[in-house]
């Protein structure tokens, strides 16, 4: 059962936040005290991107794929994704994927490489980094940018700090940049902190702000930060009673 001093703080949207809490361990759920909390809400926002003469799309995030998803679209153009897990969601709304890359730089490398003819349509969020698009165009293969979502940002309420406060030690999990600069506005008094950053870039903003540890993911997915997680609750965390999340 869960140490009731360790706070496992969930900052994703609830639906993925959740999802991931069932990837992880019986053995660290039960050392900790899954709390969530998102940071960032994704809305779906625009006009259905017009297919007709794409040669395929770019998908750099799950919510990508998510938020494009049509019934009246052609899906069996190609699907570039980032990520497995993209890569398994696009596919099971009825893409066709044909290039996976475990980041933007690696996937990128890759359709540049096998000389992918455009013009490619990255759906994506209003936030983006890589600047796939502007890459692959200098490359000579024509890409366009369309926003398919918004990630609005959210605070973390009173209720959610207090039990922050008052946890003896708190595990942190951060998946974005964007989450990252966010949770650094809303926590700089929470110091008893042990982050875990998807990537060096998720580390970054989190780099000035007070904590007890920081540590990168090997790989920028899910069983990575699962992986770091679980050392953590290892290291860290003693068994004692039950929790759940909130």
């Amino acid at each position: 059962m869960s140490d009731p001093a360790t706070t496992l703080l969930m900052t994703r949207p609830r639906a993925e936040a959740e999802r991931f809490l069932r990837q992880l361990p019986a053995d660290v759920l039960q050392r900790v005290t899954p709390v969530v909390s998102p940071l960032l809400k994704i809305e779906t926002c625009g006009e259905t991107a017009n297919l007709e003469n794409v040669a395929g799309v770019i998908f750099t995030s799950a919510n990508g794929a998510r938020s494009a998803a049509a019934p009246d679209q052609n899906t069996a153009i190609p699907a570039y994704c980032v990520g497995a897990a993209t890569a398994r969601i696009a596919a099971r709304l009825g893409w066709r994927v044909d290039a996976i890359g475990e980041n933007a730089d690696e996937l990128v490398a890759t359709l540049i490489q096998s000389n992918t003819c455009g013009p490619l349509l990255h759906l994506c969020g209003r936030h983006t980094r890589g600047k796939v698009a502007e890459r692959l165009c200098h490359a000579g293969c024509r890409t366009t940018r369309h926003v398919v979502y918004e990630q609005k940002l959210l605070p973390i309420n009173d209720k959610i700090l207090a039990i922050l406060r008052e946890s003896a030690l708190v595990i942190a999990p951060i998946f974005s940049p964007r989450t990252a600069r966010q949770f650094v506005n809303q926590c700089p008094e929470i110091k008893h902190l042990h982050l875990v950053a998807m990537s060096e870039a998720v580390a970054e903003p989190l780099s000035g702000m007070a904590h007890s540890s920081l540590s990168v993911a090997k790989h920028p997915n899910a069983a990575s930060m699962v992986s770091a997680i679980e050392m953590l609750a290892q290291r860290h965390c003693r068994v004692e009673s039950g929790g759940g999340a909130q």
